[in-house]
């Protein structure tokens, strides 16, 4: 499997290694040896968020709080809406006892993710501490060796096995999340601009835009690209690159069959 990916893909399955082995034997030469390969990565891509969240979580773990802030900092200053950066953010304010800045950056989730119980709960456990005199928390960032198959979005060699797990994980949430008629359309190896195409229906607006910012949530941390999000009262449509969600009102999807146009290019 190794001999067919590059020197990069191969750098990035060597950073998860050390860094599961170091969390694995809490010895922290390991996450120092990680960040030693993270470190030239970024020479070389500064601009590669991932990269600055691995070294984050690298400092983190090795309890060296204040190299962490730096490092998610100058993550978000790449993208200061990333949701992964803001909570990793966060716990480490909490982690150095800052629970005034930490409860700010909980006020930015929120801004972004009004409905998001995790960051309301979040918000009120720091002030709780901070009401309480507590010198610090023991809250922990999220390992992204426990994100859901992170190591085949992290590399680009996304296989027939990996995209069906991909689609499953979309449909899981659409299908928690109330969309209804949920429909998975495979394309691969037809003249089509993707592999995949799921369609589901949405019960009005709010909930289209409630359903983008699911999927937002829940696939960004573990990878996902949103490329490009065209979105109407009754028709959103998400390019993820080789899979397109299309989010349509009932009337829309009545109006322009789209599986109809779909099924015609399969045969």
């Amino acid at each position: 499997y190794m001999e067919h990916l590059n020197a990069d893909e191969r750098y990035m399955i060597t950073i998860y290694t050390l860094i599961g082995k170091g969390e694995i034997t809490n010895n922290i030469d390991f996450f120092e040896e990680a960040i030693q390969y993270i470190d030239k990565q970024i020479g070389s891509d500064m601009d590669n968020i991932d990269l600055w969240c691995l070294k984050g979580y690298a400092l983190f773990r090795m309890e060296r709080y204040r190299e962490a802030l730096g490092v998610f900092n100058s993550a978000l200053s790449i993208d200061p809406n990333n949701t992964e950066v803001l909570e990793s953010l966060a716990i480490t304010y909490e982690n150095l006892g800052k629970f005034d800045d930490a409860i700010k950056i909980y006020e930015k989730l929120l801004k972004l993710h009004p409905d998001s119980e995790k960051y309301i709960n979040a918000k009120y456990d720091a002030e709780k501490l901070m009401f309480e005199n507590k010198v610090k928390t023991d809250k922990r960032i999220v390992s992204p060796l426990l994100k859901e198959i992170t190591l085949y979005y992290k590399i680009k060699n996304k296989g027939k096995i990996i995209l069906e797990q991909r689609i499953k994980k979309i449909i899981d949430i659409l299908d928690e999340k109330k969309a209804q008629d949920i429909q998975s359309i495979d394309l691969e190896g037809q003249n089509y601009i993707v592999n995949t195409v799921v369609i589901a229906t949405t019960l009005n607006n709010k909930h289209a835009f409630s359903l983008v910012n699911y999927l937002k949530d829940i696939l960004k941390p573990m990878g996902e690209e949103f490329l490009r999000i065209d979105d109407s009262d009754d028709w959103t449509i998400i390019d993820l690159g080789d899979i397109l969600i299309h989010l349509m009102s009932q009337e829309y999807r009545s109006r322009y069959k789209i599986e109809e146009f779909l099924d015609e290019i399969k045969s």
